[in-house]
């Protein structure tokens, strides 16, 4: 049995850290946020270590005290990728709000209001990360899109509202189908185990459940549900619009760790499924990510706003992870969930770098971006190494774990469906490189900057935040890092997830 005080600490952190950062000054809140970050990290290493150094002991061993809580390789998975991601954006969040403040972008109190529903938004994702109780979980997951369309919508503006409502109506349905899908996996195997039909732990164990239509009927309406919230086709098209529309930061926590949460949901019920040989529900994952690589390809091609192109690349990116899982080989899921890392901090980078490239540039559109590499030749080196690396190029870690995923295809002897995947990646390759060096070297469609030569050089040097500098130039060095070399324990890791996720855990 897992201790319980992991669980307590990660959810107390930001749970106070929101409560206190809107009531004071937003210079301070960044740092009750940070001190918050610090916390939840660290208990989130705590328990990656604690489990990948014991035996792989079975699902129901890493259940806490009060049972609705696990801390299983699975759920210490997300921790830490929740965690690292939290702690980055409080970093970078210290430059970021004073920069906005200072320009008039965020008012005082919109600054503070953003740190408050941060700190809620992350307490959210990480309730869903060691639920063990479905309805938890579900709950958890409609919990986060509450808190963050309010953070979509902080800048005020008419877009931003619309993608706020569009967000929360879209989201809203697909959770429908996940909470008929809980209800009716829960009334199936409440028959046999009673109330223990509610827990995850309990359902993967004792196998209450029979390979009935209901039982199907359950599993396709949780892969509907939660695959809206996981952003993969054709349940994607809130995606775009929240990712573009929300402050960096914001873009950066939905891109690189809400949809991992809806994800990682989803892992459980195909675990499951693979546990009761519905064969279907790993087939149907594995056509929905192929489906989610092919239709975002299309537009990263022909993409001109910045954010939304990012946004695009999420739903690609989450199709690669879903093709994993839906491979269900031991060598394709290690690197699906591999790549919910990999992805995030990827993602997570330029989503921050995108932020600053609308203060250089006053704009999201790629057209009148250019000629980075002169205006700031550390950020033009950064978006040239995270265009390579989002394209899942070498030696960048998305690179591995997607080759982790094609392999493991080719084991499973799917040779149709990695050809769909090796296409798509290199459409994908294609649309980003050339969009990497038109905004790092290229020439803009008309000069809107005050950094841009007018005429005779460079009219002002632009001067990056030192924190939000430094978070991206270490996010850079460890997917760099992670490429080369994946860490003991991040293996162990991932070889009891995939244990668990093909049900012979």
């Amino acid at each position: 049995m897992m201790p319980l005080w992991p669980v307590v600490v990660v959810l107390a952190a930001p749970s106070a850290a929101a409560v206190a950062t809107y009531f004071m000054r937003a210079r301070w809140g960044r740092y009750v946020t940070l001190a918050a970050a610090v916390a939840v990290f660290t208990s989130a290493l705590w328990v990656l270590v604690r489990v990948s150094t014991s035996p792989y002991a079975g699902v129901e061993a890493y259940v806490t005290p009060v049972k609705d809580f696990i801390l299983d390789p699975l759920a210490s998975w997300i921790l830490l990728i929740v965690s690292t991601i939290y702690l980055l954006i409080a970093i970078y969040a210290i430059g970021f709000t004073g920069r906005e403040v200072e320009e008039g972008i965020l008012r005082g109190g919109r600054a503070s209001l953003m740190h408050s529903l941060i700190n809620v938004f992350v307490l959210t994702m990480l309730l869903s990360s060691v639920s063990n109780n479905l309805f938890m979980l579900w709950v958890a997951i409609e919990a986060t899109t509450l808190a963050s369309a309010f953070l979509v919508a902080l800048y005020g503006r008419a877009e931003s509202l619309e993608a706020a409502w569009k967000y929360v109506i879209i989201c809203s349905v697909g959770l429908v189908f996940s909470l008929y899908g809980t209800s009716l996996l829960y009334a199936e195997g409440s028959g046999r185990i009673g109330f223990n039909a509610a827990f995850w732990s309990s359902l993967i164990t004792h196998r209450p459940l029979a390979a009935s239509a209901a039982v199907l009927a359950a599993f396709i309406a949780l892969l509907v549900g939660y695959g809206t919230k996981a952003g993969l086709a054709p349940m994607w098209t809130w995606l775009p619009d929240a990712h573009a529309e929300a402050p960096a930061p914001v873009s950066a926590l939905l891109s690189g760790v809400l949809i991992k949460c809806a994800f990682i949901g989803l892992v459980r019920y195909v675990s499951l499924a693979a546990a009761y040989g519905v064969r279907v529900v790993p087939e149907l994952t594995l056509a929905l990510g192929l489906l989610s690589m092919c239709v975002a390809s299309l537009f990263i091609i022909v993409s001109k706003d910045v954010k939304r192109l990012l946004a695009f690349h999420s739903v690609e990116n989450m199709g690669i992870a879903a093709v994993g899982i839906g491979f269900a080989t031991m060598t394709s899921v290690i690197g699906g969930l591999y790549h919910v890392l990999t992805h995030a901090l990827v993602k997570t980078m330029l989503f921050l770098l995108s932020g600053m490239l609308i203060w250089i540039y006053g704009t999201r559109d790629m057209r009148f971006m250019g000629r980075l590499l002169k205006i700031h030749r550390v950020l033009g080196f950064i978006i040239v190494a995270g265009g390579l690396a989002l394209g899942c190029s070498p030696p960048f870690a998305m690179f591995l774990s997607s080759y982790l995923v094609a392999y493991g295809g080719l084991l499973a002897g799917n040779l149709a469906a990695v050809i769909v995947y090796v296409a798509a990646s290199a459409i994908v390759f294609a649309g980003i490189v050339s969009h990497t060096l038109h905004v790092s070297v290229g020439e803009p469609k008309a000069n809107n900057s005050r950094y841009l030569p007018d005429g005779g050089g460079i009219v002002e040097r632009f001067k990056a935040p030192k924190t939000c500098l430094a978070v991206l130039i270490a996010i850079i060095t460890a997917v760099t890092v992670l490429g080369l070399y994946m860490p003991h324990t991040l293996h162990t890791i991932l070889s009891y997830s995939a244990k668990e996720v093909l049900g012979s855990g």
